[in-house]
């Protein structure tokens, strides 16, 4: 999906924007994530809850072209449990999307 977002927006940027002056918008649906109490353990894992089901698709879009670090993190500590090599990880799925970006950002 974000691949494609960012060859939509490329495409329109490139080739309409200047005389349609219109905007590429993505629509991310996620869970919503409230800590359950104050403790520094509950507003962590609410954070990382947004950051897996929000911030998959809309961090690399408006942040920074890349996923979140807590995602990266966790996928690499997961693959080196199983055996996996870290080349093989990044390569094939936490490599950066560096070219996504949008207008607008929606939430569902």
């Amino acid at each position: 999906m974000l691949l494609a977002h960012a060859k939509a927006w490329h495409t329109y940027d490139k080739e309409f924007r200047k005389t349609q002056q219109g905007r590429v918008s993505i629509v991310v649906n996620a869970q919503w994530f409230e800590p359950k109490t104050d403790r520094e353990e509950d507003i962590k894992a609410a954070d990382r809850g947004m950051q897996w089901f929000l911030g998959w698709m809309a961090h690399p879009v408006f942040v920074d072209g890349d996923y979140p670090q807590v995602m990266k993190t966790r996928i690499m500590e997961k693959s080196k449990a199983q055996g996996l090599s870290s080349r093989f990880v990044i390569c094939n799925f936490i490599k950066p999307v560096k070219k996504i970006q949008g207008d607008v950002f929606l939430f569902n």
